[in-house]
């Protein structure tokens, strides 16, 4: 199934495509000053910050703050941020040693890891999906399927949390499972309900950069 739309529709912020676009395109600026987006908060890592999360905030600072005269540097800063974290990416949950405790349950701070490098690489890839630059553009392109697997992996993790905390499920008329209990705590709560706005939002960008690119979204989605 190959998407449609008419491009000026992209800059009219009246229309779903230039709407979203538009939220997406403000999600650098958004970070740089206040230091969370709809999907990341600052009080998930009040006791660690991972380095993928402090990378990412600079990079989009320093992308909020360019001028003519220091594009060049903002863009090598953000290039170097997506170089360094690609460098380091987290493996598949079933090889991952590190995934689950002892005793089978969600290792929450390997987690917290994981879920950074997600978000870092969401935030990287608004920026260069969307500035409208072709070179970052294409760099961008290649990296969609990595953020999508990155999410897909990010979901088992999720599902196996909501298991953990949230008791019996009930599955409803599409076939999917919702937890009849709550998290046990309102931390539980923030790192389950944080990791699931970010699966949301990587699924979105991928998305959306496919359709501006006239791509086959099916290609994408296992």
């Amino acid at each position: 199934m190959v998407c449609h739309f008419r491009p000026w529709e992209v800059n009219d912020p009246r229309s779903r495509i230039g709407c979203l676009v538009l939220l997406l395109k403000k999600l650098p600026s958004t970070f740089a000053e206040t230091r969370a987006t709809p999907f990341l908060t600052t009080e998930i890592y009040r006791k660690h910050q991972p380095r993928a999360i402090t990378h990412a905030w600079t990079a989009c600072t320093v992308y909020h703050a360019r001028k003519p005269a220091t594009e060049s540097w903002a863009m090598r800063v953000v290039y170097e941020g997506v170089a360094a974290l690609l460098r380091n990416p987290p493996l598949p949950v079933s090889q991952d040693p590190d995934a689950y405790t002892a005793s089978g349950h969600v290792n929450t701070q390997h987690l917290l890891e994981r879920l950074a490098s997600v978000q870092a690489l969401i935030l990287y890839q608004t920026i260069r999906c969307f500035t409208g630059d072709a070179l970052l553009s294409n760099s961008a392109a290649r990296d969609c399927e990595t953020l999508l697997d990155w999410a897909l992996e990010l979901t088992k993790l999720r599902n196996k949390m909501d298991d953990d905390l949230g008791g019996t499920a009930t599955v409803t008329i599409c076939g999917r499972s919702i937890q009849q209990k709550p998290p046990p705590s309102w931390e539980d709560w923030l790192i389950i309900e944080s990791t699931r706005r970010t699966i949301v939002q990587a699924f979105l960008v991928v998305a959306i950069a496919s359709i501006l690119r006239n791509s086959d979204r099916e290609s994408l989605w296992p």
